[in-house]
């Protein structure tokens, strides 16, 4: 018996991770705020360690990126054309939707502003 086994003779002897308390609360978040809809959607919470955080204001960095893209857009037909059809596909097929008005002015550090990125490759435009 090494050293180690001797030392730690009552621990499993599995290869097997086990769940860090970290992955376990996730899990909890999930199983407590999962909700399942009649149109095959499901939602969770925002899996936050705590629930109180307020986000930092961060609406000017995303308005900055639409900038941006909207000026790549401008300049390349092509690419707003595929552009525009695949974001109206993703909202056609219910992976994404417009957020009500309210809840973009909301105040209370409870919005966080995603910054769009587009990918796009000319040669391999189907992506």
């Amino acid at each position: 018996m090494s050293i180690a086994c001797a030392d730690f003779a009552d621990a499993s002897l599995t290869d097997e991770l086990g769940l860090s308390r970290g992955n376990l609360m996730f899990l909890n978040i999930v199983e407590d705020s999962g909700k399942d809809y009649e149109d095959g959607h499901y939602q969770i919470s925002f899996p936050l360690k705590n629930p109180c955080l307020k986000m930092p204001e961060n609406r000017v960095q995303a308005e900055r990126r639409a900038l941006y893209l909207n000026c790549k857009l401008s300049r390349d037909a092509k690419f707003r054309e595929d552009y525009v059809a695949f974001l109206e596909n993703v909202i056609e097929d219910g992976f994404a939707e417009r957020v009500p008005l309210e809840t973009l002015r909301r105040t209370d550090g409870k919005v966080w502003f995603i910054p769009h990125h587009s990918v796009y490759h000319k040669k391999s435009q189907t992506k």
